[in-house]
């Protein structure tokens, strides 16, 4: 179907374009509270692991090894991934707000397929193109025939997660609070963003 622009996307949604620019401004907005304040909950559990690691150094190697210890902290965290999992019921708009965050159409090479109907059929992870250890990872609706309630969180591999961004389209759901729940089980974040 073709846009006001006159441009054709596969998936028959009209003016995909606007849709695009709307969830970029969305998503920037998203990424920074979630830069800004979200990751201080990942941080100050992160700083404090690291502080008894620094010690439990320190007393085996002493501060004489400490600079050498730092570098090769930092390259591991330089190369640690951070799996994002993008979840929520079906037909929300998870793979979009991927492709978005990440700065592609769904016509562009990378990008998620974007359908009308539920096209997330498997966990799908998606690398940032300019952080490549970041992941967002697309996940199937909740609570779907293949999904259901029950046998999601094996489904989905839940523990796999850093943190989960649960995506909403209308009022606050009993999936959605049963999704903050479990990720609270598991001592992981969750964010919520309607859309």
């Amino acid at each position: 179907m073709a846009t006001k622009s006159g441009e054709t996307h596969p998936n028959g949604s009209e003016d995909m374009e606007n849709v695009q620019r709307t969830w970029g401004e969305a998503s920037s907005l998203l990424f920074s509270a979630v830069t800004k304040e979200g990751f201080k909950q990942i941080l100050d559990s992160n700083q404090r692991e690291e502080l008894k690691r620094m010690r439990d150094f320190i007393t085996v190697h002493g501060l004489a090894k400490l600079q050498e210890y730092m570098a090769n902290e930092e390259t591991r965290q330089r190369n640690t991934p951070l799996n994002i999992a993008v979840i929520g019921n079906a037909g929300v708009g998870k793979t979009t707000f991927i492709n978005t965050i990440r700065g592609l159409l769904p016509t562009d090479e990378g990008a998620a397929v974007v359908d009308v109907e539920q096209a997330t059929l498997v966990p799908t992870p998606f690398a940032d193109p300019s952080s490549p250890n970041l992941i967002y990872w697309d996940l199937p609706g909740l609570g779907t025939p293949e999904y259901p309630i029950e046998t999601y969180k094996e489904q989905i591999s839940f523990h796999r997660y850093d943190f989960f961004l649960v995506l909403s389209c209308t009022r606050f759901t009993t999936s959605d609070a049963w999704l903050a729940i479990e990720a609270q089980k598991v001592e992981k974040p969750c964010f919520f963003a309607r859309t």
